[in-house]
């Protein structure tokens, strides 16, 4: 009787990835969060949108796993803190910068323009690997906030 090995051996190589991703992500290698309240200040109203479109193609390179958002004109100019949020993986924070009113088939209502936010495509394939890849394609699981500005 023969047994192959190639089962067994793949097995064991996806089970090692997988303890080893949970260290890194215990130390911080693998998380998202990287906001420094000092340098991009929320305070004051917020305003808060959710993704009108999500790509997740960590295969295709760095930053291929990505939101489009929709962000006011008048109270989120380009250049305003925002913080983006991932359900599951953590929040960055960065400045706002505008793509123009259209990207990728989707159009930005009127007085809206669209921007891009992503997370690192290490933790994109951690997440995949332990089968959270539809919550990350939920558009309604990444989120931008911003600070509204004075008028």
């Amino acid at each position: 009787m023969r047994v192959s090995m190639g089962g067994l051996g793949i097995a064991l190589a996806l089970t090692g990835m997988m303890g080893a991703s949970g260290w890194f992500w215990r130390a911080g290698w693998l998380e998202d969060s990287q906001c420094d309240e000092r340098r991009y200040p929320l305070v004051g109203s917020l305003i808060t949108v959710t993704a009108l479109k999500v790509v997740v193609e960590p295969w295709s390179g760095r930053h291929r796993v990505y939101a489009l958002f929709a962000a006011p004109e008048n109270s989120c100019p380009p250049g305003s803190r925002v913080a983006v949020t991932v359900v599951g993986v953590g929040r960055s924070c960065d400045s706002a910068q505008s793509l123009g009113r259209e990207q990728e088939g989707v159009t930005a209502p009127p007085g809206h323009y669209l921007m891009r936010d992503h997370i690192h495509t290490r933790t994109a394939l951690w997440l995949l690997l332990r089968g959270q890849g539809d919550q990350l394609r939920q558009p309604g699981n990444w989120t931008l906030s911003c600070a509204v500005a004075p008028h």
